[in-house]
C-alpha cells in the first residue's frame, strides 16, 4: 500500500464504509454521473454519510484510464450532490463536451465547511492547518474507493479545483504527493512555505488578473515559490475582463487542458 493510502487509513480510522452504486439516468454526453457514498468523520467527533459523484465513461475501457479529482468552489457547497457538477463536470454530461475518456471524481463540501480553513480574500498567505479538513478527508476516502474499484491508471491521477477548490488543490497536492500526475489550481491560493513539499509534477496555475473574489497575488506568490523550489510551473495570467471566471478558459472544451491531462503521466523518480 502506498503512502497515500496508508495516510488515508490513519485519518479515517475505520470510519469508511461504502454504499451500493445507484443507477443514474443516461446523459447526452460522454459520461454518466453515478451517485456513491462513503461514511467518514464529520469533523465534530462523529461520523456522517458523504455523497459524491463519479463520472464514468459510457464507452467501455480498453485498459486503465486517467482520473481527474475535481474540487468545486464555495458557491457549489451543499448536500444535494448536484451543485458540484456545474462549471466543469457538467461539460462531460452534455453534448459537444471535451474529448476525455477517463473518470472524474466530484465530491461535495457541506455549506458550512471548507476544503481548507483559510480566508479566501486575504492578500497575504497564512499557514495551512496541519491536518486536512473533514470534507477533504471524505474526498480522499472517495478517491481511495475509486482507485480500489475502477480501472484507474495510477500514473494519470490529476487534481484540480476552482476558487475554494483552488485553495484545496494547493493544500491537498503536497499532502498526498506520491499520487498526482498534475496539479491545476484555478483562481485559488496557498501557503508558499509548502512549496518544497509539492510533488515533482507539472503545475498549471490559472488566475484572472482582475479577480475581485480571490486576490490574483495569491497565485503569483505560489507560482514564484514553486518556481524557486525547482518545480515545473506554468502560470496563465488571464487578462482583464476575466474576473473570477478563470475556470471558463481553463476547462474550455476546445482548449488544451483536457488533452494535457489525458496525455500527462506522473514522472518516474
Amino acid at each position: 500500500m502506498g503512502r497515500l493510502l496508508l495516510a488515508l487509513v490513519a485519518l479515517t480510522a475505520c470510519q469508511t464504509v461504502t454504499s451500493p452504486i445507484e443507477p443514474q439516468p443516461e446523459s447526452p454526453g460522454t459520461h454518466r454521473a453515478e451517485v456513491r457514498t462513503v461514511v467518514a468523520g464529520d469533523g465534530r467527533g462523529g461520523t456522517r454519510v458523504w455523497e459524491y459523484r463519479l463520472l464514468v465513461p459510457k464507452e467501455p475501457a480498453d485498459g486503465p484510464l486517467p482520473l481527474v479529482v475535481f474540487l468545486h468552489g464555495a458557491g457549489e457547497r451543499g448536500t444535494d450532490n448536484e451543485l458540484q457538477l456545474v462549471h466543469m463536470p457538467e461539460l462531460l454530461l452534455k453534448e459537444g463536451g471535451p474529448s476525455f475518456g477517463g473518470y472524474l471524481l466530484a465530491p461535495q463540501c457541506p455549506e458550512d465547511q471548507r476544503w481548507v480553513e483559510t480566508d479566501w480574500d486575504r492578500t497575504d498567505p497564512e499557514p495551512m492547518g496541519p491536518d486536512p479538513s473533514a470534507p477533504m478527508v471524505a474526498a480522499m476516502a472517495a478517491l481511495a474507493r475509486t482507485l480500489e474499484e475502477e480501472p484507474i491508471d495510477r500514473e494519470r491521477v490529476h487534481l484540480t479545483g476552482l476558487s475554494m477548490g483552488g485553495y484545496g488543490t494547493f493544500d491537498l497536492g503536497p499532502r498526498w504527493s506520491d499520487l498526482w500526475a498534475t496539479l491545476t489550481p484555478v483562481c485559488g491560493g496557498g501557503d508558499p512555505d509548502s512549496a518544497a513539499r509539492f510533488p515533482r509534477v507539472p503545475v498549471w496555475i490559472w488566475h484572472g488578473v482582475d479577480d475581485p473574489a480571490v486576490p490574483f497575488q495569491r497565485s503569483v506568490l505560489m507560482a514564484n515559490a514553486l518556481e524557486a523550489a525547482g518545480h515545473d510551473v506554468r502560470f496563465e495570467q488571464l487578462p482583464e475582463g476575466t474576473g473570477h471566471w478563470a475556470w471558463g478558459p481553463t476547462y474550455d472544451p476546445g482548449g488544451p487542458w483536457w488533452d494535457w491531462i489525458e496525455a500527462t503521466r506522473r514522472p518516474q523518480p
